[in-house]
């Protein structure tokens, strides 16, 4: 079973712990302190140098209010490098080519394979959180017309089971054209958007991050 590709990273952990701290309004001594941990190891964790052990997590967790499975889950992304690779090894995506203006091909296929990944990757954040409303409200959407559907979709996933959840994740992964379709993040209004929208630098096959984290 092929699964959305997810993975943990250190610099997201590290700005939730700091932004948890400083929501709180925590100096970096006072959670290491109250952590039992030193200063400098928490400033490391901030700043996404180490990878946290699990009986350290638990600390820094408690004295931020949150759970150690919060502050993960906010630390893992969508890794849309793959997410491009799986997208780009289907025939359905290549109908959207047409939609667009008449022009060079291949920058109109770079922009088609970007907004799939990035609406792949928009339901793949809700269908994961634990608070899929708040991920939705924070999404960065690369035009406003998906926010609709985006913000109905969380809503649903909100109501729904882990084992829902888990079902829809793996039907999000075998058919992600046709799963981000019947959701209603590829009606007409928001393809004529993501073609009609200004022109942005298109990302190489490289770039690390083309849809920006829920929590970055």
């Amino acid at each position: 079973m092929q699964m959305i590709p997810f993975r943990f990273n250190k610099e997201f952990l590290g700005r939730c712990v700091r932004e948890a701290r400083l929501g709180i309004g925590l100096s970096l001594r006072d959670l290491a302190a109250r952590a039992g941990i030193s200063a400098p190891h928490v400033c490391r964790i901030e700043g996404g140098e180490w990878d946290i052990r699990l009986s350290t997590l638990m600390k820094v967790a408690f004295v931020l209010g949150s759970s150690p499975g919060e502050l993960i889950e906010k630390a893992v992304a969508v890794d849309e490098l793959a997410l491009i690779e799986s997208i780009r090894k289907e025939d359905e995506y290549a109908d959207l080519l047409a939609t667009g203006k008449s022009g060079s091909r291949r920058p109109r296929e770079q922009l088609t394979l970007l907004s799939l990944a990035q609406f792949c990757a928009m339901a793949a954040y809700i269908l994961k959180s634990s608070n899929p409303i708040k991920v939705v409200e924070r999404i960065e959407f690369p035009v406003d017309e998906i926010r609709k559907p985006a913000t109905e979709f969380a809503r649903f996933v909100a109501a729904a089971s882990e084992v829902d959840r888990w079902s829809l994740l793996d039907e999000l992964s075998s058919q992600p054209r046709r799963f981000i379709t019947r959701l209603g993040f590829l009606t007409p209004p928001v393809v004529q958007a993501v073609f009609k929208r200004k022109r942005r630098p298109v990302p190489r096959w490289g770039h690390p991050r083309m849809l920006p984290h829920p929590y970055s």
